[in-house]
């Protein structure tokens, strides 16, 4: 009874394997042993020997053995094996695949090799089993650089300037997984200075920025939200006058802005889409000295303090490694309801000099109809010195 319960075991496990298990070709060396074999991949003697058809431990004659392994399609479900198996996809690349499992390009490049020479789009390479037993996953990213650059472009009053900036930024993204929910936060900091050429004015050059986005992750590429976001500045910016004198165009909390918004997230390798199908923005002019003799200031009337709009939103980002050295980012955002329209697009690419120094030419284009802005556009070359951490 016993044998014949061994033998439907076995029977079970070569179905399931022919259907659901993608097979792994190892290389028998000199001194491998079933059992070490075994132990290395995380699987049982019992499934080797079934799939391989194997009557003993021995070994002998063979030149390779069939390792029965899982593919790891998503990151929400831990396999039991030691390393588990990637499909190769359309755009793959090591450094990527690498980065995705926590591990080194140098050791996904060894334990493939020369399988991996040969690859195509479908085939399956060998990666190290990184997904943690318990289910709670939380990751912090921190980066942060001091740049220094050329920027020419327009101000909120529409005038074209030019001139060089030193400043210093920081960014630190979180994110927290739990099963199918996820938050991510994000903070961004930027403070320096820039300096008008042809002018002797010192401008402030600073930024303050927290997102939240809250999760819930029905596959990997589809996901409902709800988020929260702040943005400000920290020092008042002044613009000079052809009187020798300076105006005041923006302070802390002048503006301030909020976003609260529910959508859902599209997302792949490359690219996140943000639809906010439902998006409270609110303006706030808290300094009352920026208005002095205007009666509205960023579209908030002077003596309310703040605005609220209510609409839709979209936000895209986009991330493309083209190799270890260069790199190129994209976003889009915009707003709109039946009577506005707001849209902020900024693209960058980076070129890695050393690990530690890059060299960034960032491009940016503002339109607000709400404020009444005119189209507004941005270019800066940065040369920056940091670090990046995660």
């Amino acid at each position: 009874m016993k044998y014949f319960l061994n033998l439907l075991l076995i029977f079970s496990f070569l179905s399931l394997t022919a259907q659901d298990s993608p097979l792994w070709t190892h290389k028998i060396q000199t001194k491998d042993q079933l059992h070490t074999i075994a132990q290395y991949y995380g699987v049982s003697v019992q499934s080797l020997k079934a799939v391989n058809e194997l009557s003993s431990n021995k070994l002998d004659g063979l030149a390779s053995l069939k390792i029965p392994l899982s593919v790891q399609h998503n990151f929400y479900k831990r396999f039991a094996e030691n390393y588990v198996l990637h499909e190769i996809k359309e755009g793959d690349q090591l450094h990527k695949v690498a980065e995705k499992y926590k591990t080194s390009i140098e050791l996904v490049r060894k334990i493939n090799a020369p399988h991996l020479s040969g690859a195509d789009i479908g085939d399956y390479m060998l990666v190290p089993n990184t997904i943690p037993l318990h289910p709670a996953i939380n990751k912090l990213t921190i980066s942060a650089f001091l740049s220094f650059g050329f920027f020419s472009g327009t101000n909120w009053s529409g005038e074209r300037s030019t001139n060089y900036n030193l400043r210093a930024s920081i960014n630190l993204q979180n994110i927290y997984k739990k099963n199918h929910f996820q938050i991510r936060t994000r903070f961004n900091s930027m403070l320096g200075y820039r300096h008008e050429i042809g002018d002797h004015l010192l401008k402030n050059l600073d930024r303050f920025e927290l997102r939240n986005q809250f999760l819930y992750y029905i596959k990997p590429s589809f996901s409902p939200y709800i988020s929260g976001a702040f943005r400000t500045q920290y020092l008042p910016t002044y613009l000079p006058l052809e009187n020798g004198g300076k105006q005041l165009i923006s302070d802390f909390m002048a503006p301030g802005i909020s976003k609260a918004s529910i959508g859902f997230l599209m997302s792949n390798d490359v690219l996140d889409v943000n639809f906010g199908l439902y998006e409270l923005k609110t303006l706030y002019v808290l300094e009352e000295k920026m208005y002095e003799e205007r009666a509205i200031v960023f579209g908030v009337p002077k003596g309310d303090r703040k605005a609220h709009l209510h609409g839709m939103s979209l936000n895209a980002d986009l991330n493309v490694y083209e190799n270890q050295k260069l790199n190129y980012q994209a976003s889009l955002f915009a707003f709109a309801n039946l009577d506005i329209f707001s849209i902020e697009f900024r693209g960058e690419a980076n070129y890695r000099l050393t690990k530690q120094i890059k060299l960034s030419f960032i491009g940016e284009v503002f339109y607000d109809k709400f404020i009444e802005a005119d189209l507004q556009y941005r270019t800066e070359l940065l040369l920056s010195v940091g670090f990046h951490k995660s």
